[in-house]
């Protein structure tokens, strides 16, 4: 019986200390004036939830590969309760924040993050209920590296760091860098895997996570692209300094 309730138990403590968190800092935090005048406390609020997220899930994946570097040779039946737990921990905050944004935000500017929600919420959901498939949901996990510095970058934004800035334009390398190394090369991984092991999965399993790994390569391509036009795009500089130098000159 106590087996039985593990993953559930995991799951939902996770998910309730999220959303004691959310509300300690709905209450109680103080937020830039900017963000606050826009009336993006909400926002504020959960991209810095997002923030705590990624960081530990970040440290617990290391930790699990450190203690057991063999990991990824077989992600179907390697098990370890370090590893268990970060995908339990995971799992419940992805619940806590499919609810959290389903509350906060309209779905017409948000179905991206709950079909990348539904996704990951199923996909690990299989792998802690059954106790298999848990090697494979810490890989997925090295994706939250990069989210450290795509939550940093957000929260640039909110308050309304120039793109010229040092400190941005060292965070914006830095996640080009993680994103190519733990999103696109993590997901290429992935699904190669899926595709090579095609006989060692039951065939729902199979289609769950090849539906998943296509949604997500989908986003995340998508993703990927909006990165480099935002912030790699020199049109908007210079033309800004052609418009300044102009009138210069009519002065």
């Amino acid at each position: 019986m106590i087996e039985i309730l593990y993953p559930y138990a995991l799951t939902f403590l996770s998910a309730v200390l999220f959303t004691i968190y959310s509300l300690l800092l709905e209450k109680n935090v103080r937020i830039p004036e900017t963000v606050e005048k826009k009336g993006k406390r909400i926002k504020w609020i959960n991209i810095v939830i997002s923030l705590t997220h990624s960081s530990l899930s970040s440290v617990s994946v290391l930790i699990c590969f450190y203690m057991d570097p063999n990991l990824a040779s077989d992600i179907i039946n390697n098990f370890s309760y370090e590893s268990y737990t970060a995908a339990s921990f995971s799992l419940g905050y992805f619940i806590h924040d499919f609810i959290h944004v389903i509350r906060h935000q309209k779905l017409k500017t948000a179905w991206e993050i709950l079909l990348h929600h539904v996704v990951v919420i199923i996909c690990f959901g299989v792998a802690v209920t059954s106790y298999k498939y848990i090697g494979y949901v810490i890989v997925a996990l090295l994706c939250e590296i990069n989210s450290i510095f795509l939550h940093i970058r957000q929260l640039m934004n909110m308050v309304g760091f120039s793109n010229q800035c040092i400190l941005y334009r060292i965070n914006s390398l830095v996640n080009i860098t993680t994103y190519i190394l733990f999103r696109i090369c993590t997901l290429t991984w992935m699904t190669r895997w899926i595709i090579l092991h095609r006989s060692f999965l039951l065939l729902p399993v199979w289609l769950c996570g090849v539906g998943g790994m296509t949604s997500m390569t989908i986003i995340n391509i998508v993703l990927f692209a909006r990165l480099l036009l935002k912030d790699y795009s020199f049109h908007r500089p210079i033309a800004q300094n052609f418009d300044a130098n102009r009138m210069a000159k009519l002065k």
